[in-house]
């Protein structure tokens, strides 16, 4: 599994399960984490769980301190979509709104496409040739 993959499944996972907790135990999630960076898939990790603006777990693994700096490279398009997903199930935004609702100059084909379109790499549609004018 590519690591992006998994990054985005926990990510997911953590999300999801801290939501649904009430009491936490972050032991699981903890365990799975020590795992990767035992079995060399990662040199080190380290987890921050902010709710309401308030830490509520910090946790680093292997070489990592809270002095690392850690480029995200690729990983920044599944915590926009991850983001995104979130503004969409607290009914901000819809999956089938065009880019230009939010971003008005973006007036080319490009602003025409929906959220859906862009997060699942589908077929944005042409629009109509413009007509010249003799």
């Amino acid at each position: 599994m590519k690591r992006w993959v998994m990054a985005a499944c926990l990510f997911a996972l953590v999300s999801r399960w801290v939501q649904a907790q009430s009491a936490y135990d972050f032991e699981p999630i903890t365990r799975q984490i020590q795992q990767w960076v035992d079995k060399r898939y990662y040199p080190g990790a380290s987890m921050l769980v902010i709710k309401d603006d308030k830490l509520i777990y910090e946790r680093y693994f292997g070489s990592y301190t809270p002095k690392n700096q850690v480029y995200i490279a690729s990983a920044g398009k599944w915590l926009a979509a991850a983001t995104i997903a979130a503004v969409v199930d607290e009914g901000k935004l819809s999956w089938d709104d065009q880019v230009v609702r939010w971003l008005p100059d973006w007036t080319d084909v490009k602003g025409h496409a929906t959220l859906r379109q862009l997060l699942s790499h589908g077929r944005i549609p042409r629009l109509p040739a413009r007509r010249q004018s003799r």
